[in-house]
């Protein structure tokens, strides 16, 4: 595990950051963005020349995914490919802080699927990028909604919860009364 520094963190415009909050992101595209952030918001720099492989090293994501998230992304006006570093011969990328501009709800399902995540030992979540996952986004999302719905019923199958003032939680009325 890399060491921390007291004096190491990212500056970034709380605008932005609430942005990146209200944005819709697969986990990969999510991981690109916050690390190419770090690469260049953490060093105090707009932009940055970046190479795929780099990315790649940086978020555990294959190259070649690299490259087609990189590409949504600049496509959804997040990121911002300035040009080709003439030392290093990477491409500079950057964070577009227009967000106003940002094609916020534009997930794609190309079976890129979201990252799928499998338990190792213990409680680690591993980010397994060889295997696609054959659910998608919005089926997971209808899975978890029935799931709370039927826990919700579980507890009060005939009346809606409410919300009690004095304590502020919600309570699920009894099936007698």
């Amino acid at each position: 595990m890399a060491e921390e520094r007291k004096d190491s963190y990212t500056k970034l415009f709380n605008p932005i950051l609430e942005a990146i909050c209200k944005t819709e992101f697969t986990g990969r595209e999510l991981r690109i963005v916050l690390f190419i952030i770090r690469a260049t918001y953490g060093w105090n720099k707009k932009k940055f020349p970046l190479s795929k492989s780099y990315i790649a090293e940086g978020t555990g994501i294959s190259t070649r995914n690299v490259s087609r998230i990189i590409k949504r992304l600049i496509e959804r006006h997040i990121l911002i490919e300035y040009g080709i570093d003439k030392k290093t011969r990477a491409k500079v990328y950057g964070l577009n802080k227009k967000y106003s501009k940002w094609d916020a709800m534009s997930v794609t399902d190309d079976n890129d699927n979201d990252d799928s995540i499998c338990m190792t030992d213990g409680d680690h979540d591993h980010v397994n990028d060889d295997r696609d996952m054959s659910v998608t986004d919005d089926i997971q999302k209808r899975h978890i909604k029935r799931h709370i719905l039927k826990e919700k019923e579980k507890k009060c199958p005939s009346k809606e919860p409410f919300l009690d003032p004095e304590t502020g939680t919600f309570v699920y009325p009894e099936e007698g009364g």
